[in-house]
């Protein structure tokens, strides 16, 4: 009965590529390797600037260290302050909605 299983271990591993490359290739050569993705804001107050200077910032990590220290601290003040605009253009939303009696607009919010 081990045999069996063995056998058949063995015989599954064996169709499996080798190694991560060569199971790319052949998805490449397949045809069924797909385009990368565009990367998008994650969160609503993430602008474009920001995701701009992310992009910056990735090419700057192993290359100079200074200069992706200068990016990520503008990257979080930029954030911070987006985030903050963004919650305070929700809450004067949500007080409009409430002054109007438009009380299930405003739950939804």
């Amino acid at each position: 009965m081990w045999r069996n299983v063995k056998d058949s271990l063995m015989a599954a591993s064996a169709s499996l590529p080798k190694r991560k490359k060569e199971a790319k290739n052949e998805w490449m050569t397949d045809g069924i390797l797909e385009p990368k993705r565009k990367k998008e804001a994650k969160n609503e107050w993430m602008t474009d600037g920001i995701l701009e200077l992310m992009k910056q910032r990735k090419q700057q990590k192993n290359m100079n260290g200074i200069q992706y220290q200068i990016l990520e601290k503008e990257i979080r003040k930029k954030y911070k302050q987006a985030k903050e605009q963004w919650c305070n253009n929700q809450c004067e939303e949500i007080e409009k909605l409430r002054k109007s009696h438009r009380i299930t607009k405003c739950t939804q919010k």
